[in-house]
């Protein structure tokens, strides 16, 4: 159940990424980031997706995932971002449980 929840999470973040919103679009440009960025992030995302969907792929999700958050907490909290990255060290606990 966690790991459909996660999946769910990890498909809209993919999407938002592959939309590519001019809000996101100028985030990421602010933080110096190409806009190629976006994509190869929603791509991953999307994977790490799939991965958590599948229950025999759902260890290779939970390591994708981790990864993606990690990168993700490490950028927000080099910037400053401390309540940014509540949430995502939050979904980073969580994939531990939805590995199992």
């Amino acid at each position: 159940m966690i790991a459909d929840g996660l999946a769910g999470l990890f498909a809209v973040a993919a999407l938002l990424h592959l939309l590519a919103p001019p809000f996101l679009r100028l985030a990421y440009q602010h933080w110096g980031y190409a806009r190629s960025f976006l994509s190869g992030a929603g791509v991953v995302m999307a994977m790490a997706s799939v991965f958590l969907a599948v229950p025999l792929l759902r260890a290779w999700g939970g390591i994708l995932g981790g990864l993606i958050l990690f990168v993700f907490v490490t950028a927000l909290l080099n910037r400053g971002r401390y309540l940014y990255a509540l949430p995502v060290i939050v979904l980073l606990a969580a994939l531990a449980p939805a590995m199992a």
